[in-house]
């Protein structure tokens, strides 16, 4: 367990931020710090009879360093709530091989694998600037929820076709491993360290796309 969830399941099973011993938390004493130049706060209303208050800062800081503290303990202390398990989601997992001459049907016939969709070069509707033909071998959550195992499908499907892919390479064709999804600001997407090794034998770029609408 993190860090930041010990201290979140400690504020809960406590009441709300107060210790058993009816001292404010750290946290809610940088809320709720006294005025600068001032000593500590008389017991309120929300505190225990015969509490103790909050520990005043040293006397010897300045009010500006008293201040700059403050803020930084505070910053470090929300710090440790941050999420750290959020992941893509609906990830997908494509090859795609895109050019202005592309003929789906030929790179079908070279690879000797029967792409989940493809088309011709020609104005496309979603995407009105791009007119390059495009063949796609992907995986999707029609599949498969689980990120690495779509990965495992694209690359298991795809790589023993590395020469074939170098070719069309060469020839001024466009060949990426893309991988998208909906994401939010602290999400992750973890590729084992095998994974990344069969990645780097594909010899093909790489892309990592995401959408953050509605998430």
């Amino acid at each position: 367990m993190s860090v930041g969830r010990a201290t979140m399941a400690g504020m809960t099973e406590n009441g709300g931020g107060a210790r058993e011993s009816g001292r404010p938390s750290r946290l809610t004493e940088l809320i709720d710090m006294e005025p600068v130049g001032q000593g500590p706060a008389a017991p309120g209303p929300s505190m225990e009879p015969g509490a103790a208050p909050p520990e005043p800062m040293p006397p010897e800081l300045s009010p500006e360093e008293r201040v700059v503290i403050g803020r930084r303990e505070f910053a470090v202390r929300l710090g440790e709530f941050r999420r750290t398990d959020a992941t893509w989601t609906l990830p997908e997992v494509a090859l795609i091989i895109k050019g202005a001459d592309l003929v789906p049907d030929r790179i079908t016939e070279r690879l000797g694998l029967e792409p989940t969709s493809s088309r011709l070069p020609g104005v496309n509707r979603w995407f009105p600037g791009d007119t390059d033909g495009r063949w796609y071998f992907e995986c999707d959550d029609r599949t498969t929820r689980i990120f690495s195992e779509q990965l495992d499908h694209v690359l298991s499907a795809v790589e023993s076709r590395t020469e074939a892919l170098a070719s069309l390479r060469s020839e001024g064709y466009t060949v990426a491993l893309t991988v998208w999804g909906y994401v939010d600001h602290d999400s992750q997407l973890a590729f084992s360290a095998s994974d990344m090794a069969r990645i780097a034998r594909l010899n093909v770029p790489l892309s990592l796309s995401q959408s953050l609408s509605d998430r």
